[in-house]
């Protein structure tokens, strides 16, 4: 919703000397966060500007990936928020300099572009319909090092970037459109297919429990587990 997601002030843009990065989604293995906080880890070794990460969101990796930010020895420099309010998010996403995907992603990238973000996003099928090199960079897919020079480059170009707003909201409005089509037709012709891409094992007419529902909401210090990813029927390679 452009309407909501919009360059605006922001009550956590408070002065800072560092850049910060910002991810949003649920916590899950196709979203790669892993190479996104190795990837950080390197690039702040090599750096002259301190470096923020928050990453917003839960899910089942959320325990390893806290883990491994503690192996990595990142300390304060990287904040799990957990999970946030969907209306909240576009005051998040102003606080700070730009978004970061190393793996899947998907409207949320629109969403940051909306609020003013260039993006680094790996070099996949959805971000390539959405970054060029007006609003972002794309990245070889699958490699810490590839991806912590691109996080270097970003800084280098900070406040070059030529983020079209006009031109992208378009663009969200149409692709958003199309995959909410694209999902409804393909529930209404392939019953016999679920949303994982398999056939039911069995003749047995499919169980509502086959369509994934969204993560059951429940409290965090910043609110609700609501985030975009929750809009998804189990696609974690769309959201």
């Amino acid at each position: 919703d452009t309407k909501i997601f919009k360059k605006q002030n922001s009550s956590l843009s408070q002065p800072r000397s560092s850049a910060r990065l910002i991810f949003i989604s649920r916590l899950i293995k196709v979203k790669f966060v892993d190479i996104l906080l190795k990837s950080f880890k390197i690039a702040q070794s090599k750096s002259k500007s301190n470096l923020e990460l928050w990453i917003v969101g839960d899910g089942p990796e959320k325990e390893n990936l806290e883990k491994l930010a503690k192996e990595l020895e990142l300390g304060t420099s990287v904040k799990f928020l957990g999970g946030v309010r969907h209306e909240k998010l576009p005051e998040l996403l102003n606080s700070c300099d730009f978004f970061a995907a190393a793996g899947m992603a998907g409207f949320v990238l629109n969403e940051a572009l909306a609020c003013g973000l260039p993006v680094l996003a790996a070099d996949i099928e959805w971000s390539k319909e959405i970054i060029n090199n007006d609003v972002g960079m794309l990245i070889p897919f699958g490699d810490e090092n590839s991806f912590s020079q691109g996080i270097l480059k970003m800084l280098e170009k900070k406040g070059e970037w030529k983020s079209n707003i006009k031109i992208q909201k378009e663009k969200i409005a149409l692709i958003g459109a199309a995959v909410i089509i694209a999902i409804i037709v393909i529930a209404a012709v392939s019953p016999q297919i679920n949303f994982e891409g398999t056939k039911p094992t069995t003749n047995t007419p499919q169980q509502a429990t086959n369509i994934p529902k969204p993560t059951t909401t429940t409290a965090s210090p910043t609110g609700l587990t609501i985030t975009t990813d929750q809009r998804s029927y189990n696609r974690g390679d769309i959201i």
